[in-house]
């Protein structure tokens, strides 16, 4: 499969995400960004993604095919990629409720790292510090999200 041709679907996967995203968060409430409302982080996210998908469709078109990296080897599903990016998502959902902010980004972004065959522990364990860092930073901090920094036996910090 050539990279154009991957780049075509993944530029129209990203798209369709986006729009789906985006037409599902448009029965919340939007707010303003002094009063961000439910819907206003989804209906963003789905435009971003809209936007990056067209884009990455765009350079593809305009891209020429080189003749000597054209293969016809059917399109691999990296299985592995996609069962860690899932389970981080359904990890982060479960134990924010149980363990707060800190915990389930710190275990989410470690399981998500796993996807990647080349993955090492030391460099996981680096990379979902500093991204659990700037989650706190982002969302505790800068953006004053509601949802506490640490849970432990029902009490919250």
């Amino acid at each position: 499969m050539s990279d154009k041709l991957r780049d075509y679907i993944g530029g129209a996967l990203m798209t369709s995400i986006g729009l789906a995203t985006f037409f599902l968060s448009l029965g919340y409430d939007f707010g303003n960004l002094t009063r961000m409302g439910p819907g206003f982080f989804p209906v963003i996210l789905g435009v971003a993604l809209i936007i990056i998908g067209l884009c990455i469709g765009c350079v593809a078109y305009f891209r020429g095919v080189d003749k000597e990296h054209v293969t016809h080897t059917p399109l691999i599903i990296d299985y592995r990629g996609w069962g860690c990016i899932i389970a981080s998502v359904i990890s982060f959902i479960i134990l924010s409720e149980y363990i707060g902010l800190i915990g389930s980004t710190f275990v989410s972004v470690f399981i998500a790292c796993f996807g990647d065959k080349a993955a090492e522990i030391k460099r996981t364990l680096i990379f979902s510090v500093f991204m659990t860092g700037l989650s706190v930073l982002l969302f505790s901090i800068i953006l004053k999200s509601p949802l506490p920094l640490l849970r432990l036996f029902h009490a919250e910090f």
